[in-house]
């Protein structure tokens, strides 16, 4: 019987069932965390939640999904108002073997309520679902875990179109509730649908093959596909990422938020809250002094601020932000002896 990749997690079986012949069925437990998930069912999620369930709907459906299990057919109600479920797994040999899980529906609720409370937070996936992904007929290096690959001016031209792409939607409701016109409302739809493909496409890096060496004896060139970020070439693959479909922008958008949530942790100088009027936060007014960074922490070029992981940079503008803040304390510890 082949088994479940969360078999390892649990060894505790989630339910019991009869196949052919009286066998017993051993269920593994689903995964309890986004992290756990595998790229199939990450991408079976945010398909099931773009489908407008209810809640109730969307769980259970969601818990067949982790348990790779098809409902054969949901029996009356009984007495008591519950109702029994019947499930198979799903492939060919189960469906052979004529198997068979029985299930109540009060059953299915304590699985659900033990198992998929991860649900309802949906900004805690911060592993990547694939290390490389074929879009069309390309391939492409996919954003890793954290984004710890991801370079500190493709970090920003994502923040970037993500926040265009809020305020589009935000301007189409302004104008739906103004009483717009029709094609000023449709102009402004098809600004956020670029934003959102921008997002993606520069999330995700091309790759170009590269020579590497020559050697004196052979007239054979070693070539290696190297994935460098390009920012140009990333504005003009807009075209391909329209055609995509939703949940990618799904898993994309998720990842990024997420990453920067746990961001907001490492580096709590850097991500808060800006005490000015202006409302903007410390990460764009450090963005604004991108020469001073330069200079303080020893880079050669703005060029090569821009090409640095962009982890590493948010360590220098949160070591620059503590900085400035013990500065401003001993100022202020100065001032009082005063």
């Amino acid at each position: 019987m082949k088994e479940n990749n969360n078999s390892a997690r649990s060894a505790k079986p989630l339910h019991r069932g009869r196949g052919w012949g009286g066998s017993s069925i051993n269920l593994p437990a689903p995964p309890k965390q986004w992290n756990q998930l595998t790229a199939r069912q990450l991408v079976g999620i945010h398909k099931l939640m773009r489908k407008g369930y209810s809640e109730a709907e969307f769980k259970l459906r969601a818990l067949l999904l982790l348990l790779d299990l098809k409902v054969l057919h949901r029996a009356d109600k009984e007495d008591d108002g519950t109702f029994t479920y019947k499930f198979r797994r799903r492939g060919l040999w189960p469906w052979l073997k004529r198997e068979e899980l029985s299930m109540k529906s009060w059953e299915a609720k304590y699985w659900i309520d033990e198992y998929l409370k991860f649900l309802d937070d949906p900004y805690q996936r911060t592993m990547a679902a694939w290390e490389y992904k074929c879009i069309g007929w390309r391939k492409f290096r996919a954003p890793d875990s954290l984004l710890l690959n991801m370079t500190y001016q493709q970090f920003g031209n994502c923040q970037r179109y993500l926040q265009e792409m809020w305020n589009c939607s935000k301007m189409v409701e302004t104008m739906l509730d103004n009483g717009s016109s029709r094609e000023a409302v449709k102009e402004m739809l098809r600004r956020a649908d670029k934003a959102r493909a921008l997002f993606v496409s520069h999330m995700f890096v091309s790759g170009r093959r590269q020579i590497l060496e020559r050697k004196e004896d052979s007239t054979y060139l070693s070539l290696k596909r190297v994935y460098q970020y390009d920012q140009r070439a990333a504005q003009r693959r807009v075209r391909l990422f329209r055609r995509q479909p939703t949940w990618l922008f799904d898993i994309c958008y998720q990842l990024f938020q997420s990453t920067l949530a746990h961001y907001k942790t490492m580096f709590p100088l850097l991500f808060r809250e800006h005490e000015g009027k202006d409302g903007r936060s410390a990460l764009t007014i450090e963005l604004e002094t991108i020469n001073v960074i330069k200079r303080e922490c020893g880079y050669e070029s703005q060029q090569a601020v821009y090409d640095t992981n962009a982890v590493f940079v948010f360590e220098d503008l949160n070591m620059l932000a503590t900085r400035a803040k013990e500065m401003k304390d001993a100022k202020a510890r100065m001032k009082a002896k005063k």
